[in-house]
């Protein structure tokens, strides 16, 4: 979760915590106001939290694929499918939230480049 001190500018360390819950909008306002090196961390923190769902969703649907016919209809399978479901959904959230880090970084260099030309 993230966390503003006061009316400042500057951003806390632990600013670059994954948090799915807030909207593109707030991420876009924070991801502003955050140091290059905090971008760097926002986005590792994210691809790491990525790397980590996806190996949920993996490990899921293995265990749904291995599952034998005459239980693909139990309640095992109705969980493992809705575990893959959320993570799925998890997923695509902390996609959309890593890419305005990205998005916001890329702008920042973009930037750099033509105030040196």
């Amino acid at each position: 979760m993230f966390i503003l001190a006061g009316s400042s500018d500057r951003l806390p360390a632990n600013a670059v915590n994954v948090d799915t819950s807030k909207s593109l909008d707030e991420v876009r306002a924070l991801a502003s106001r955050m140091s290059e090196k905090q971008l760097s961390k926002a986005i590792s923190n994210y691809k790491k939290a990525l790397d980590k769902e996806s190996e949920t969703l993996r490990i899921a649907t293995e265990q749904l694929k291995q599952l034998p016919a005459d239980e693909k209809l139990s309640e095992d399978a109705h969980k493992l499918h809705d575990e893959i479901s959320l993570s799925v959904e998890r997923i695509s959230k902390i996609s959309e939230r890593m890419q305005v880090y990205i998005e916001e970084r890329k702008s920042r260099n973009k930037q750099e480049e033509a105030k040196t030309l």
